[in-house]
């Protein structure tokens, strides 16, 4: 019970950051407006019906999200009917924000504690989780998160129920994940693969997910909204902004992830894992090519919450990285003389004048990541980056063992 509430006011905490972001489009009801491309309501008895444009590709078809927010600012259209009906819109989608961003870090702990972690474990995972540029910097421009946390929440219950060899949890969490974002389709990719049951239930559960997602296409009405050509040219065109969308999406977590082409960190890890985290780790080649070729094609790479349902293989193996470490040789202070010797080049960059020029000039190629707060996040995660090679380095020394790789590292 002392760890549910711990990780509730963690939870709450970090929403309450996000959301008071000075740039955040959740703060004020008419930036908010402004972004979901909609109109003010005019008049004391106008509807919020038209301040999210809620018919117009692809924000369409993703249905689940918008119905609940619809389905609160109904209620408290009977519960406040004084209150202007752009308030009344707001709270729905602000409260609705929260219970999904709430929803997204309970079932991921959920998920760390299935793999085998303690709850201190669990607690640093979501630390790291909330520490990543796609959950601190949700309601910011150019990660804009509207039902993407219901759909971490659900590719997390997925994967609960893989591990778990739930058939119920699997299609439940599958066909509702179809109807909130198109990239959920990766649960019954995986399922297929990898998971639980005879064949003819895997492909019924990517069958069904597919008519789902067609299913909602043919009712509304299909309609293209270029997302292939889009999404082609514009990472084309910025290909330092997409390098570093791609760089942002999964933070200082690229470490862990990065060190598998390391084969002493192979071997170390493959000592520690257990079979379930064995077959866990063994989804992330799959998943991740298919997520990452996806956005390269059909979405812009500066959209980074697009592939972050990579984050909770990379919580993972951060985890087990640290694992292999005691907390001593982890909090040692050597491990901080990289960090530091970054913080002392930006504070002597940025009082010399230099970093302003330098932010000018690249700038230029950073599309939606120029703003100035862009600019620390990248400084916080590299040296929590540099921190953590440190960290991986040392649980990673010594003679690689004589047996073979693991197969869920190698897969």
């Amino acid at each position: 019970m002392a760890g549910r509430l711990s990780i509730g006011v963690l939870l709450l905490l970090a929403f309450a950051v996000a959301f008071a972001h000075p740039e955040s489009f959740l703060r004020d009801p008419y930036d908010m407006v402004a972004y979901f491309g909609g109109s003010v309501p005019a008049g004391p008895d106008a509807s919020w019906q038209g301040i999210f444009r809620w018919d117009v590709a692809p924000f369409k078809y993703r249905v689940l999200f918008h119905l609940i927010v619809d389905g609160l600012a109904t209620v408290m259209d009977l519960v406040a009917p004084s209150v202007s009906a752009l308030a009344r819109y707001h709270a729905a989608v602000v409260w609705v924000s929260a219970a999904t961003f709430l929803a997204a870090g309970f079932t991921l702990d959920r998920l760390l504690g299935e793999l085998g972690f303690d709850l201190t474990e669990r607690l640093v995972g979501l630390c790291a989780w909330i520490a990543l540029p796609p959950v601190h910097q949700a309601y910011v421009y150019p990660t804009c998160t509207k039902e993407d946390f219901l759909g971490y929440a659900l590719l997390f219950v997925g994967l609960i129920g893989m591990l778990r060899a739930s058939p119920k949890l699997i299609v439940v969490a599958a066909l509702l994940g179809a109807t909130t974002r198109e990239t959920l389709l990766i649960l019954p990719g995986v399922v297929l693969l990898r998971g639980p049951g005879s064949w003819p239930f895997r492909i019924a559960c990517l069958l069904l997910s597919v008519a789902v997602v067609v299913g909602i296409r043919g009712l509304l009405g299909l309609e293209s909204y270029g997302a292939l050509g889009q999404g082609w040219r514009y990472n084309l065109a910025h290909p330092v902004a997409s390098l570093v969308g791609l760089f942002f999406l999964l933070g200082f977590t690229w470490v862990p992830v990065l060190a598998l082409a390391w084969p002493r960190f192979r071997y170390a890890l493959g000592d520690r894992l257990t079979p379930g985290q064995r077959r866990f780790l063994a989804l992330f080649p799959f998943v991740a090519l298919a997520l990452l070729a996806a956005q390269l094609v059909l979405g812009r790479m500066t959209e980074i919450r697009i592939s972050f349902l990579l984050s909770p293989w990379a919580i993972a193996l951060l985890l087990l990285a640290l694992r292999g470490l005691p907390l001593s040789s982890i909090l040692s202070r050597r491990r901080a003389v990289g960090p530091l010797v970054l913080l002392a080049a930006v504070v002597l960059v940025e009082a010399s004048g230099l970093a302003r020029l330098l932010r000018q000039g690249a700038n230029r190629h950073l599309a939606g990541f120029s703003g100035r707060s862009w600019w620390g996040v990248l400084y916080f995660q590299l040296a929590i980056g540099i921190y953590l090679g440190s960290c991986i380095a040392s649980s990673s020394r010594g003679r690689p063992s004589s047996r073979a790789p693991a197969p869920a590292v190698e897969a």
